[in-house]
């Protein structure tokens, strides 16, 4: 008999369990790890929802969905993963339905995730419980160990200067970091739910200080003008506390009258090592930017190349709405080597609430 509910982080055989879901669906995952993580605070998240369905004991379905906060508080994200032994048996139907109540009950109407393989039993899956394809990227990977370090060592443009620092943005460039932030409004439109926030110096500082109590350490090289002092390029890493092994790039923008300039050119302070060979750093944004390894490994970023899909949104629905057609979008997911993902939309509420699921 199946049996959900919510995951009890003091119950070693559900933790188990859970870990043995993420392992048979993502083979190269460490038990330890997966572990360790359930118990970190998430600095993206307010809370976190889980669940577990278990079968006689054995894990064979997991959701991990975090709730946001500020613009973004009625939205949702996270994945539903079903062990790949058990698919194909209603398990993560059942999931979702037993997952929706607890969204709305938290006052959230639109759940989201990122990550659904072209072709993959999951997409199957999204499409047959209706939902539909928003976008896909190509997320590409680089070995740091296998490039060549003095091709990332680029002058700055002539014109513009590199600063960079570790935490709180220097008191005088803050205005114009939060103006160079804000142009991350111009990246490409998705059918993604997520709004970026008003991009103030008070949003820049409340930001930060966020990340310190999370003890998120925020790595960031600017392009400043010379000739004004402003920051008009930024390009940063988040180093999170479990950010031993992986690590994403966090984001690259230049303010519109300077792109196509070339003024990113450095790394923030990120090191290749010798430690071992699975640490990675997934990256977006519209701008192109250099990979690094933060700690000991692997390397991943997107150029601005991805492949797109024309997105797609439920109508008001009885049962299932027909899909109505979108804009093209583009949005970035958990990156593989060479690999396109699709992100499907799924409308917790009719009309136009909308969601992605992986």
């Amino acid at each position: 008999m199946l049996q959900i509910k919510p995951l009890d982080l003091d119950d070693d055989a559900e933790l188990h369990a859970y870990a043995d879901v993420r392992i048979a669906a993502d083979p190269g995952s460490s038990r330890e790890r997966i572990i360790a993580s359930l118990r970190e605070t998430n600095p993206d998240f307010g809370e976190v929802v889980r669940l577990i369905a278990r079968r006689d004991g054995e894990g064979v379905g997991i959701t991990s969905v975090g709730l946001l906060g500020g613009v973004n508080a009625r939205l949702a994200i996270g994945p539903i993963t079903v062990h790949p032994d058990h698919r194909r048996q209603s398990i993560g139907t059942a999931l979702l339905e037993r997952l929706l109540p607890e969204l709305r009950d938290r006052g959230r109407d639109t759940f989201e995730s990122w990550g659904v393989i072209r072709g993959s039993a999951g997409q199957h899956w999204a499409v047959a419980s209706g939902f539909g394809v928003a976008a896909s990227r190509v997320i590409q990977l680089l070995t740091v160990d296998d490039a060549d370090p003095v091709s990332w060592e680029l002058d700055a443009p002539r014109g513009y200067r590199l600063e960079q620092w570790i935490g709180a943005t220097p008191e005088h460039l803050l205005t114009s970091v939060a103006a160079t932030r804000q142009s991350i409004r111009d990246a490409p439109a998705t059918g993604s739910a997520v709004r970026a926030p008003e991009w103030t110096p008070e949003v820049v500082r409340a930001g930060e200080a966020e990340a310190r109590a999370d003890g998120v350490e925020q790595r960031v090289v600017v392009a400043v003008e010379e000739a004004t002092g402003l920051v008009v390029a930024l390009t940063d890493v988040p180093l999170h506390p479990g950010d031993s092994t992986n690590t994403r790039w966090g984001s690259t923008m230049v303010t519109p009258t300077h792109r196509g300039h070339g003024p990113i050119a450095a790394r923030p302070d990120v090191e290749p090592s010798h430690q071992g060979p699975h640490a990675a750093v997934a990256g977006r944004g519209p701008a192109r930017a250099r990979t690094h390894r933060h700690r000991d490994g692997r390397v991943e970023l997107p150029h601005d190349q991805g492949e797109r899909a024309a997105g797609l949104r439920h109508g008001p629905r009885s049962g299932r709405g027909q899909p109505v057609l979108l804009s093209n979008s583009v949005s970035t997911g958990r990156a593989l080597t060479n690999c396109s993902r699709e992100h499907a939309l799924y409308p917790m509420t009719s009309p136009c609430s909308l969601g992605r699921f992986t």
